[in-house]
């Protein structure tokens, strides 16, 4: 994580808001920075070889920049 992330989190009072997450991030997250909340919309199972959460939601930027880049992930 970066040093200005490092620099925030080491306030007293941090939440942070996650719409999908899974599992190993947020034990990390917590271990790195046991005083932040999290706030998440939903936890999903774990992630892939390729480190994309499952099920989750696909590729957030083909979602938002109208792409297509799920043949990639399919291989």
């Amino acid at each position: 994580m970066c040093q200005h992330c490092n620099d925030i989190f080491s306030q007293k009072k941090n939440i942070v808001m996650i719409l999908y997450s899974e599992p190993q991030g947020i034990h990390g997250l917590c271990k790195k920075h046991p005083m932040v909340k999290i706030m998440t919309s939903e936890i999903d199972a774990s992630l892939s070889e390729d480190s994309l959460v499952i099920p989750g939601l696909g590729e957030f930027a083909d979602h938002y920049f109208g792409t297509d880049n799920s043949k990639k992930y399919q291989e």
